[in-house]
């Protein structure tokens, strides 16, 4: 089945009209809702979002917009990549209610790219069999820049309802602003205190009565992407990324997106990921469970040059940063941001943009009464 989802996919390019048509809103949205002040902020952030990713913190104004003109589509397309391939595999969860956690998200390229792919999963089946499996998508997420998720909100907002066609296509990424700011707060069985007034009818008056509730958030497929980039934020976030796990329903699907891990910078932050996932405890007075690794060290690439997402890639950059600059390149342009700029533009351009995914499978199933 999945073999034939990805020859349908091809025959009707329906990747490339995704991706064509998510940039085409995307644009659009920038350009519309920029004023002259806004621009000066944006171009004074090209540097600092292309070489200090690890540094800022994307709440300063300009940086989404910048951050979004650089990156989006890449990740996006990164992210189209990603999700065929686990499909293509047969381990991409497909199940009547979908319910995914994004990570660190930004501005939201793997959101748009995950609701994408099943919105086209569903709408195949129903080509073919006239019913699909899926029946719900939801997706929450967690990112601490304000700034990234106004964006969200907004730029989601628009999407969906910028023209006359947008019925036939709603992205299922979420309005709401982040289930938590920060991924130190990520709580998977969250409790709350709800009050509510009862009449006492013997003594003729009201009391509060105060209940105690849980809500518990479990996941079919959560996704981190290019956010652990060492060693200590690993160390850091070690109960995040066990209980990210732990709390997944069975089959469930961890995947890690970052650099390729054959530097010595990143290969150390996978092999610490590693040892959390797989050697976590998944052992409940219920449940025994384990996560074993269904992707390992999976490298992907495209090339700037020689693909046409990756030539619209560079075209969306190219438009985007003159836009920004009224065309004035250099006189609002940092000199080594506008020398990357004029070397990604140039006719003789060549480069690849490579990445690599790891995969992890939940498995749970009832413990036996001895």
């Amino acid at each position: 089945m999945n073999d034939e989802f990805v020859k349908w996919l091809e025959k009707n390019d329906l990747l490339y009209e995704r991706f064509c048509e998510l940039n085409k809103r995307l644009t659009s949205f920038l350009y519309k809702y920029t004023d002259d002040n806004s621009k000066t902020e944006v171009c004074n952030r090209f540097s600092d979002v292309l070489k200090n990713c690890d540094v800022i913190t994307y709440d300063e104004e300009g940086v989404s917009a910048a951050y979004t003109v650089l990156h989006f589509m890449d990740r996006y397309h990164r992210f189209q990549l990603v999700f065929l391939e686990l499909l293509e595999k047969g381990i991409l969860p497909i199940k009547s209610r979908i319910d995914i956690l994004d990570l660190g998200s930004g501005p939201g390229p793997s959101m748009y790219a995950m609701s994408d792919m099943y919105e086209l999963y569903r709408k195949f089946e129903i080509e073919k069999k006239k019913e699909s499996k899926i029946k719900e998508i939801n997706i929450d997420y967690v990112e601490r820049s304000n700034e990234f998720t106004n964006f969200l909100h907004h730029f989601t907002e628009y999407a969906n309802y910028t023209d006359d066609k947008v019925d036939e296509w709603k992205y299922h990424v979420p309005y709401h602003h982040t289930i938590f700011r920060d991924i130190n707060d990520l709580v998977f069985n969250e409790k709350h205190r709800i009050f509510r007034n009862e009449y006492e009818e013997i003594e003729g008056e009201w009391y509060q009565v105060q209940e105690i509730q849980t809500v518990k958030r479990r996941y079919d497929l959560a996704v981190l992407s290019n956010f652990l980039t060492n060693v200590d934020m690993v160390e850091r976030f070690n109960k995040q990324l066990k209980d990210t796990a732990f709390f997944l329903r069975n089959r469930g699907l961890f995947v890690v997106v970052g650099a390729i891990g054959s530097s010595e910078k990143y290969r150390p932050v996978y092999e610490e990921i590693d040892k959390i996932i797989l050697k976590n405890r998944y052992r409940t007075k219920r449940f025994e469970g384990y996560c074993n690794k269904v992707l390992s060290e999976h490298r992907m690439e495209y090339s700037f040059s020689n693909d046409r997402f990756g030539k619209d890639v560079i075209s969306t950059i190219k438009d985007g940063v003159t836009f920004f600059t009224d065309n004035e390149l250099e006189e609002r342009l940092d000199k080594e941001f506008l020398k990357d700029f004029n070397k990604w533009i140039a006719p003789d351009y060549n480069k690849s943009i490579k990445w690599e995914v790891n995969a992890y499978k939940r498995r749970s199933w009832l413990r036996k009464n001895k």
